[in-house]
């Protein structure tokens, strides 16, 4: 996976390398790649970007490769250089001697740590074999053998077998974006209750999915269906990206949110939702943690908040102050 993510980036950089030095690209690419030389003033304004799929595309291309500095003339050979260095693993067969897409062994990283690849097996796209970008991982905190692994554009896939074998859950769903870091939520008192947040990048989220029966049926909470399922979460956080959840292990109808809306808090098992008050509480919250050692009657949470730093909250999110900015 690893070799697989230098290779796709060595490639790309070596697509802006030759858009920046003048070469002739198509024009569907022009579109895309142009900001390798881009300056600064030349950025999109925000609701631009919001309001245009492909605009969209070409900003987390540029945020994610160039930092808004101009390409290096040898990036492309740097990138290539790095990915042959890495350990090769050959492809396992099945007894046609096609590939399967699962790996023969464990692979060794440059800084030593052994990984072993877990799944799901990539697709077959035109000659090549692809994966999607992983969001989010659960463990179920009583089976370590059952996983949540959610998936960008890619869904939501369940493991019973510590990861050996993956099933999809959320290809009749309308939303197949995850939320991330960790947009997927156990309830531990109850694990077959799983909520998962959903994300814009690339597409339209639908807020926040519930499962009473460990993911073989969901429904959006607040979509009105079925009867009873009623409250705010749809209004809120339809369009917004749900990046991280907890459920508090001491009260299942608890739950902490961190949101690009903000951060929020449900009293009720996910219907209702109230904002967390403070300074910078509803910027864009991209990550939450509770601490579990405090008291349960004044729970500590910290949130990544962009722009505003690292935020605490000592009476369960309801209010939030700065910790680290």
């Amino acid at each position: 996976m690893q070799r697989r993510f230098l290779m796709t980036i060595a490639l790309l950089l070596g697509v802006l390398t030759l858009s920046s030095f003048g070469m002739l690209l198509p024009s569907k690419w022009q579109s895309k790649f142009s900001f390798a030389t881009a300056s600064p003033q030349d950025e999109l304004k925000p609701k631009d970007i919001e309001e245009n799929e492909d605009e969209r595309e070409r900003e987390f291309l540029r945020r994610r490769l160039t930092s808004n500095k101009p390409v290096s003339h040898d990036a492309y050979d740097k990138g290539l250089e790095e990915w042959n260095r890495l350990p090769r693993i050959a492809p396992r067969k099945d007894r046609a001697g096609k590939r399967t897409g699962q790996q023969n062994a464990t692979a060794t990283s440059l800084l030593g740590t052994v990984w072993r690849p877990a799944g799901p097996s990539p697709l077959q796209l035109g000659t090549g074999l692809v994966n999607g970008r992983v969001h989010a991982i659960a463990v179920n905190p009583n089976n370590p053998n059952v996983i949540y692994q959610g998936v960008n554009i890619g869904g939501l896939w369940k493991s019973v077998d510590g990861g050996a074998n993956w099933t999809s859950l959320f290809d009749q769903q309308a939303a197949l974006g995850i939320g991330q870091p960790s947009a997927i939520a156990i309830d531990p008192n109850n694990t077959n209750t799983v909520y998962v947040g959903t994300n814009s990048r690339f597409q339209l989220s639908k807020g926040i999915l519930k499962s009473s029966d460990g993911g073989a049926s969901w429904i959006v909470l607040g979509s009105g269906y079925p009867a009873g399922n009623n409250g705010n979460t749809l209004t809120l956080f339809q369009g917004q990206n749900v990046n991280g959840m907890v459920v508090e292990p001491t009260n299942s109808n608890l739950i902490y949110l961190a949101t690009s809306a903000g951060l929020f808090r449900s009293t009720d098992g996910g219907q209702m939702w109230t904002a967390g008050t403070g300074t910078n509480a509803n910027g864009n919250a991209q990550s939450l943690v509770l601490d579990t050692s405090s008291p349960t009657g004044s729970r500590v949470l910290f949130a990544g908040v962009s722009g505003a730093g690292i935020l605490r909250s000592n009476d369960g999110g309801m209010n939030w102050t700065p910790a680290l900015t």
